[in-house]
């Protein structure tokens, strides 16, 4: 059984926001900025992402993440995944729109988690939440996963989470995995009545 049972939202406090059995997760604020950048400036937190950035580089794009927050539609949202037990920042994650994705309703989805917060399996709990919020509130049709071929926890746990990889769209380095809300409501009554 996937785990997408134990993900599923135990509430929406907001349009923007809502919780899992351990997790908020919340649009990203100016709160999470030491976060953001210690994260981004992390070599091994970004190894598979393109590679750590300058602090200068980091604070930039923790700026341009807010502010693509404010704008309406999915065009590229960050989410702050906060720990219930603690209260605390534990990690990022994104819904974006690209180029490459011609259906509006399509997004890619990412995500980064605190070298602390790893192992827990944190990702699979708030992309699992992601997912779900996604597929009930912003009218998303498909959700793409894409990640370096090197990334082997990415692949397990997207894996876990049900996605279907799909080898003929695969670049050089990249997976590329996806999800779509028919399978998604289909996975969720299966799992609630088996």
């Amino acid at each position: 059984m996937h785990s997408k049972a134990k993900t599923i939202l135990t509430s929406a406090k907001t349009k923007n926001s809502f919780e899992t059995k351990r997790l908020l997760v919340r649009p990203l604020n100016s709160q999470d900025k030491a976060l953001f950048v210690e994260m981004h400036t992390n070599e091994k937190i970004m190894k598979y992402t393109g590679g750590a950035v300058s602090s200068e580089a980091a604070h930039a794009k923790f700026v341009t993440s807010l502010r693509l927050n404010q704008i309406k539609g999915i065009q590229f949202k960050t989410w702050t995944i906060v720990s219930l037990q603690s209260n605390s920042p534990i990690g990022f994650q994104v819904l974006y729109k690209t180029d490459e994705l011609p259906n509006d309703q399509a997004v890619e989805i990412g995500i980064m988690i605190a070298r602390h917060a790893q192992g827990k399996q944190i990702p699979e709990e708030a992309m699992g939440g992601l997912m779900q919020f996604a597929f009930s509130y912003l009218n998303i049709e498909k959700i793409i996963a894409r990640f370096s071929k090197q990334n082997i926890a990415t692949k397990r746990f997207v894996k876990k989470l049900g996605f279907v990889f799909d080898d003929n769209l695969e670049e050089d380095d990249s997976r590329y995995s996806y999800f779509d809300c028919q399978s998604w409501k289909k996975t969720i009554i299966n799992n609630t009545f088996s």
